[in-house]
């Protein structure tokens, strides 16, 4: 388990910045936690495929991986 950044992005747009702990490299789980947080934000199904999510390790720059919600 890592202590990560994760950056929700749209369009270039940066939507939120939370914390969670979880493998970066696990795209299955990194998925699971843009998804978790669209439904949060109450974004519907259709615009997903809009969204991304990046993965940094905590208070780093450099980007270890992004995934996107479909």
């Amino acid at each position: 388990m890592t202590a990560l950044d994760l950056q929700v992005c749209s369009g270039g747009r940066q939507h939120e910045v939370f914390q969670a702990e979880g493998d970066p490299h696990d795209s299955a789980w990194l998925r699971a936690q843009l998804r978790s947080w669209l439904k949060g934000n109450h974004w519907h199904e259709n615009n997903w495929d809009r969204f991304e999510i990046v993965a940094r390790e905590r208070g780093a720059n450099r980007v270890i991986t992004r995934t996107r919600a479909v």
